[in-house]
């Protein structure tokens, strides 16, 4: 670690005087855009006038360019070695909505090589330039954010490549403008400026060399919700400052990143020695974000300093199967969070319906685009796609507010390891997980929690558990030596009595909630109509308690706004488990006369509308996103929760029973997977069976006349039937010594 603290010393100083030179750089050697036709009137086109005076100031060797007050509209700009563009209080260079004065340029974006509408402000290939000033670069971007969510806010390019199972192309093919890009250049300085309402990404370095990056605000959502306007992306970039910067946003406020997938190995070009410090983040999704895209490397990184308010992940690192990449030597220090959900986050099997392309079986891959090839481009062999994270140190944290204190989730094959915590206070609902890491050492690491529960630890290798503490001042600490088995189990299922001896655990209750799948009406039969909840407590024992709370017509979106899930939460207890299956009601137009629909997918896009059948505005989100809630809120209990794909319909095509695996049953896999939650595949278990005993059996035994949905009560019999051999098969459950021997429950055979 010697040569990693004189490589951060190093970069740290020598950027740091480095703004003072580019401060100073040809003063004397003035061009002012007014001199070459340039009118700040807000309605003129200045693209030509204000490329016509960096030209000039180039060709005299450098100079500055200087903007006064006032707004200018442009196309996409080129600074030229040895030029500093810089802004006068009060002036604005504001992007003209027009895709034509962008043109495309070789480049990277979102980790792979291929051609891409240039920014407004570039610097392309250039050396010894600055970007300097209290003025404004204005994306302007509303025009792209609708390319992307569609005019009526409905999903636009994103609905249909989701439609047509391309989530991981739309945005590849959805062209969107950035605000700043900086491309294969040297000795670059942005100081001071004001990035708004970025298209897309609010400011890039990609393939560059000792930038600095000081005092910049970023606000991408003025005037609506900017998709992927990222803050500050750095890629495949050494020797980089970025410091003293104000960043809201609606991805990713910092983000270092190093190419995905075959191309990112082929490019195989690290991010390296990077120092962070003293940014604050307000909204966002990662105050500071590693990846996903970490083919290439990233490492020496110091982040010192930063603050994130309302941010919805702190420390986030994210990867994927198919990525490669060593990331490694990452310091995080002197770190403060208020209200931020998850202040550690490293998920690095990352949100698979965009990372791992796939071409759907109607698309011919010769006739696809050239970027298409490129992304669904096999890594070989497999192994080396497997991402690789060690040697992180985090210390001085604090975090208040918190959903959930720390998760991490890697590969068996390459375990998150060599991770050091140090002095970190994190409140929290609850403490989280940790999967497949190894050698996690923990020292003065406090987690103030609202259940008291330990850790949730699965496949772990030496791991030192954190102290776990009530908010009520009540204090519980793991054990140490269970902690390094390495084995799958969970900690604190119960709390301690009052002499510290172990409390008595009462059985746990088993709540079920989801449509009418899972109950049917009342429950009681109406029309001879059942759902598999009605018939799961033939499988448990005499006594035990189930509580189907589901309840007909309902979706991921409409149990909670409903009020239903409020009053499950309000009787769940530490220890009881929650089995949650959604979908059915989840399908069409979120703003229909029954205002059930959720968005499509897991992401964390959002829609406002007026729910007609209230009246009042709403925020939808995605089924995802709803599922995501009922698993953090049921933890945050001290319950666990336990995702199901939704039942499949009676609905057969060629011999096989049409699955939801392009959709719901996928989205609520990737969240399991994404949130370390236990996980039946109930679509997929429900579907082979059918098949076992051929339609003709199925439509006769299940299913009423004209019904493809609703099943008898045969039929919920043998669901329920499937769904406790699902239970008894899961590791670690607390229900399995509850539940019957499959011998002795009914077999309901049809």
């Amino acid at each position: 670690m010697n040569d990693f603290w004189q490589i951060i010393r190093r970069v740290a100083w020598g950027l740091a005087a480095a703004v003072g030179v580019a401060a100073g750089m040809a003063r004397a050697d003035e061009f002012s855009v007014e001199d070459f036709g340039a009118r700040a009137d807000g309605v003129a086109t200045n693209t030509g006038a204000i490329q016509a005076a960096i030209d000039a100031a180039a060709a005299a060797g450098g100079g500055r360019v200087v903007l006064g007050p006032g707004v200018y509209l442009s196309g996409a700009l080129f600074l030229k070695s040895n030029v500093r563009l810089h802004f006068a209080a009060g002036a604005e260079v504001r992007a003209i909505q027009d895709d034509a004065l962008y043109p495309d340029r070789p480049t990277r974006v979102a980790g792979i090589e291929m051609a891409w509408p240039s920014a407004l402000v570039n610097v392309y290939q250039q050396t010894n330039v600055a970007i300097t000033g209290r003025g404004v670069i204005d994306g302007n971007g509303e025009y792209w954010w609708r390319k992307f969510w569609g005019t009526d806010g409905k999903g636009g390019m994103l609905q249909e490549y989701r439609d047509r199972d391309l989530r991981w192309a739309v945005d590849y093919d959805c062209k969107r403008v950035r605000a700043l890009a900086v491309f294969d250049s040297r000795d670059i300085t942005i100081r001071d400026v004001t990035i708004n309402r970025s298209g897309f990404w609010s400011l890039t370095v990609t393939y560059s060399e000792r930038v600095t990056v000081d005092g910049v605000t970023i606000r991408a959502n003025l005037g609506g919700f900017g998709p992927s306007s990222d803050g500050i992306d750095i890629d495949s970039s050494r020797d980089v400052l970025v410091q003293n910067c104000d960043i809201d946003c609606n991805d990713d406020n910092i983000c270092l990143k190093a190419g995905r997938d075959w191309d990112g190995l082929r490019v195989n070009r690290p991010t390296e020695n990077i120092v962070i410090r003293d940014c604050i983040t307000r909204a966002g999704h990662g105050m500071l974000t590693l990846g996903s895209e970490t083919s290439g490397g990233i490492r020496n990184v110091e982040v010192s300093g930063l603050q994130a308010r309302g941010t919805h992940n702190g420390i986030r690192f994210k990867s994927a199967r198919v990525r490669g990449g060593v990331v490694e030597n990452i310091v995080l220090r002197d770190i403060d969070m208020e209200g931020v959900a998850n202040p550690i986050h490293m998920e690095l099997n990352w949100y698979p319906s965009y990372s791992y392309p796939k071409l759907p079986p109607d698309v011919d891959p010769a006739n696809v685009p050239p970027h298409w090839t490129t992304l669904t481009r096999q890594v070989e062999p497999p192994e080396r796609g497997i991402p690789e994270f060690r040697n992180i140190v985090i210390s001085n944290l604090t975090a208040r507010g918190a959903r959930q204190a720390i998760y991490a989730n890697a590969y068996p094959e390459k375990p998150l390891r060599d991770v050091r915590l140090e002095h970190v206070r994190i409140t929290a609902r609850q403490a989280g997980s940790l999967a497949n890491v190894a050698d996690w050492t923990m020292r003065e690491v406090v987690l103030a929690t609202s259940d008291g529960r330990e850790l949730r630890l699965t496949n772990v290798m030496r791991v030192q558990p954190p102290e776990i503490r009530l908010a009520e001042g009540r204090e519980r600490v793991a054990d140490k030596e269970a902690a390094g088995s390495g084995s799958a189990f969970l900690l604190g299922l119960g709390g301690n009595g009052g002499d510290g001896e172990p409390a008595l655990r009462r059985s746990p209750t088993l709540f079920l909630i989801g449509d009418s799948t899972v109950r049917n009406g009342s429950g009681q039969g109406e029309g001879g109509l059942h759902g598999w909840g009605q018939f799961l407590g033939d499988h448990f024992s005499p006594g035990f308690r189930i509580e189907n709370r589901a309840l007909g017509g309902r979706s991921s979106r409409t149990f909670l706004t409903e009020g239903l899930w409020a009053r499950v939460l309000a009787d769940l207890r530490p220890g009881d488990c929650l089995l949650i299956q959604f979908g059915h009601n989840d399908g069409g137009p979120v703003d229909e006369g029954r205002a059930r629909a959720s968005l499509r997918g897991t992401g964390p896009e959002t829609r406002s509308i007026t729910n007609r059948a209230t009246g009042a505005t709403e925020t939808v989100r995605t089924y995802g996103a709803y599922l995501r809630q009922y698993v953090a809120d049921a933890r945050a209990k001290g319950a666990m929760p336990i995702l199901l794909s939704p039942v499949p319909r009676n609905r057969w095509e060629n011999g096989r029973v049409l699955r939801a695996d392009a959709d719901y049953a996928q989205w609520a896999a990737d969240v399991a997977r994404e949130m370390g939650a236990p996980f039946i595949d109930l679509n997929e278990r429900v579907a082979a069976e059918y098949e076992r005993l051929g339609a003709a059996r199925v439509a006769e035994a299940f299913f009423p006349p004209n019904d493809a949905t609703h099943t008898t009560r045969t039929g919920a019999e043998h669901t329920a039937r499937l769904v406790a051999q699902a239970l008894r098969e899961l590791p670690d459950s607390p229900l399995a010594a509850h539940l019957l021997p499959p011998g002795a429950a009914p077999a309901h055979a049809p």
